[in-house]
């Protein structure tokens, strides 16, 4: 069985004349191939209040040999 991982979203937002706002969350490895709906998701508040993403980035993996241990640590 392969490693499990989690991984940190994190989206930038950006709105002309207002200071940046940075929005993390910590993800399963499930959600790899719907991060991009995921921050859309995290950010569909601001989004509708005129805010736009600048960037999402994926960062801090961690690996763990089974699920269970690893969401104890979360």
């Amino acid at each position: 069985m392969p490693p499990h991982f989690h991984f940190e979203l994190v989206v930038h937002l950006v709105k002309f004349g207002e200071k940046p706002i940075f929005m993390t969350k910590r993800v399963v490895d499930v959600y790899m191939s719907i991060y991009v709906e995921v921050a859309y998701n995290m950010a569909k508040s601001y989004i509708q209040d005129g805010w736009r993403i600048e960037k999402i980035e994926l960062r801090d993996y961690q690996f763990y040999l089974n699920m269970e241990s690893s969401w104890e640590d979360f």
